[in-house]
């Protein structure tokens, strides 16, 4: 039964010897109220659910990364971009040039805004399909929880697979995400494209390419990025 007829029945079984018009407008004005107290409590619940994820996401962020975003960043501004566009795609390159940095921005970004999202390295990804198999009734559900995001990063996803079960779920987690439109990040250190499409299926290598094609070929900034920090302390102290 809906809230209207809920109301209608009640009012007028209260109101029985009321003036029509009276009764027509005082009825109108109680739906009016129980409607916005509905929008506003809908409201409410729907920023609870979403503090919520903010909170249970950054949990689960290393500390190396909690504060990672767009903003802060040192890198390629163009490939900082189009990582920003949020549509997904492939992110190759050398090791420590801020690949990761930049996944776990894109993943802030999509939360803070009210969406869910994750980023996990592909190794740690079979070790949770592989422990399904010790409870057969959470069988596909890892799959099925990746996704659903409505962001996703998969890092490192250019390490070998030591079995056709591993690898038949990422093509299978990675279909899924294609067919429902929701866009899905590969990080790899690979140098080149050809070198990622050796390790995934060339239809799944397709299916990553929808999203941007982003090669971030710099030279690795571990160790250097704390020097450009403190050297912009250093300079604002002075400013």
């Amino acid at each position: 039964m809906s809230n209207t007829k809920t109301f209608r029945e009640m009012y007028e079984k209260n109101h029985k010897n009321s003036n029509s018009k009276l009764k027509i407008d005082n009825y109108q004005k109680i739906v009016e109220e129980e409607n916005m107290k509905q929008k506003k409590l809908q409201e409410q619940k729907k920023q609870s659910i979403i503090q919520k994820n903010i909170q249970k996401y950054f949990e689960s962020v290393p500390e190396r990364f909690k504060e990672a975003s767009f903003e802060n960043y040192i890198g390629n501004e163009k490939e900082r971009m189009l990582v920003e566009k949020l549509t997904g795609g492939i992110l190759y390159g050398p090791n420590g040039n801020g690949k990761t940095h930049l996944g776990y921005a894109a993943c802030r970004k999509v939360v803070l805004a009210g969406g869910k999202a994750e980023l996990i390295r592909v190794f740690d990804l079979m070790i949770e399909i592989k422990n399904e198999f010790n409870n057969p009734g959470t069988i596909g559900s890892t799959v099925d929880h990746y996704a659903k995001l409505d962001y996703l990063v998969l890092d490192e996803c250019d390490k070998f697979f030591n079995s056709q079960t591993e690898y038949l779920s990422l093509v299978s987690l990675i279909n899924k995400r294609y067919e429902t439109g929701k866009p899905t990040l590969a990080i790899s250190n690979a140098k080149n494209k050809s070198e990622i499409a050796t390790y995934l299926s060339i239809s799944c290598f397709d299916k990553l390419r929808d999203g941007e094609d982003i090669p971030l070929m710099s030279e690795s900034m571990r160790g250097r990025v704390k020097q450009i920090e403190l050297a912009n302390r250093q300079s604002s102290l002075r400013a």
